[in-house]
């Protein structure tokens, strides 16, 4: 949850409308929010017993340092993600 509120600044203009992740103004990313998540995705990853949240964490930290990051990584993570998380935001993701 706190690498997703880390983006709040940056996720609405002024008037309200959504703002994509790859056209947010990074510099309004929380830093503090985005370390301390991130030091508690890897607590849980190294646990080895994590669910769907664990892995939308891990999908949201490949963002979080400040670009897109790595795609495959990204790939890989919601390709794992799919069995364990019926949602349609991840309907869209494939082997």
């Amino acid at each position: 949850m706190l690498l997703q509120e880390s983006r709040r600044a940056a996720r609405t203009s002024p008037t309200g409308d959504l703002i994509l992740l790859e056209n947010q103004d990074r510099s309004l990313w929380n830093r503090e929010q985005i370390a301390e998540g991130v030091a508690l995705l890897e607590k849980a990853l190294q646990s080895r017993n994590f669910g769907s949240y664990t892995l939308q964490a891990a999908i949201a930290a490949v963002h979080a340092p400040g670009g897109i990051g790595r795609c495959d990584r990204l790939a890989a993570d919601c390709y794992a993600l799919r069995p364990i998380a019926a949602s349609p935001a991840f309907a869209g993701c494939t082997s």
